[in-house]
């Protein structure tokens, strides 16, 4: 059977018959994990919510559990439909969702596909703007390659936007909390690092504070790129001045404007943007 068949039925709308159709498959295939998410979604297209989640319950409780990474995010995307009218949105798909995850990480081959479970679960937690789940990944992604700074600073990332969107106050402020101490207890690297950086801090409540300490924290640490960046580049120069006016440093700023004054083309282009400002 194509699901290209149900599918169609969605798309005119079409409940009724669609109900009536896969209930005739169901009839030869009972267990099939993909015709019940159909069936889920006939039950939501004719209102009937409630044999709808009867349907996820059945999904969750099978034994032994879905393993398919594709039939999980089938399951995931049937969660995230019905929640695109409420507010404030809900960041995870739940506890349920997560332990199916789990049980397909867990009978993974190697650790090259428990790898890209991580990635895919990562990948799909953020089309669905559900940053809770997103978060969940990236910290077992971390554990599994503590090396690999990439889900470090997507993570960095995550916190951030779950302290802008978690509905706890206490809860938002812990992840700002988390988020500048990842921050700091990373360090910057690579250039596009140290863009996400300085966003991070921009976001921050005593912004200008933080983004000093990071620009002067990355040219102390004596990468030789990161540090012509720092100096150099007005994509990094202009928000350290900005900063500095905020926090009214007129000695340091004054240095930094002289200094900006001399030297290479780059520091001269700079310096002639400052009347910009």
């Amino acid at each position: 059977m194509s699901t290209y068949e149900l599918e169609a039925y969605i798309g005119n709308k079409r409940y009724k018959d669609g109900q009536s159709r896969c209930t005739r498959l169901l009839k030869k295939s009972p267990n099939d994990p993909l015709l019940l998410i159909y069936r889920a979604r006939f039950h939501r297209g004719l209102g009937q919510e409630s044999e709808a989640n009867g349907v996820l319950k059945l999904l969750f409780e099978r034994n032994p559990p879905i393993i398919d990474p594709t039939v999980i995010y089938d399951i995931e995307t049937f969660i995230h439909e019905g929640t695109l009218d409420e507010w404030p949105r809900p960041l995870t798909s739940g506890p349920e969702i997560n332990a199916l995850w789990n049980n397909a990480i867990n009978v993974a081959s190697n650790r090259s596909k428990t790898l890209d479970l991580y990635r895919e679960r990562f990948a799909n937690a953020v089309n669905q703007r559900r940053w809770r789940d997103a978060g969940t990944a990236l910290q077992n992604w971390k554990k599994a390659v503590p090396s690999d700074r990439t889900p470090r600073y997507l993570h960095l990332v995550i916190l951030q936007v779950l302290a802008e969107s978690e509905h706890d106050p206490k809860t938002a402020a812990l992840n700002r909390t988390l988020a500048v101490r990842t921050l700091q207890q990373s360090g910057v690297e690579t250039v596009n690092e140290l863009r996400a950086a300085v966003v991070i801090c921009r976001r921050q409540e005593e912004w200008a504070k933080a983004l000093i300490e990071l620009l002067e924290k990355s040219e102390n640490d004596g990468k030789e790129t990161i540090l012509v960046c720092v100096r150099n580049d007005w994509e990094f120069v202009r928000p350290r001045i900005e900063a500095l006016l905020e926090l009214k440093d007129w000695k340091t700023l004054r240095e930094l404007c002289r200094s900006l004054l001399v030297g290479t083309e780059s520091n001269k282009e700079a310096a002639l943007r400052l009347v910009q400002l």
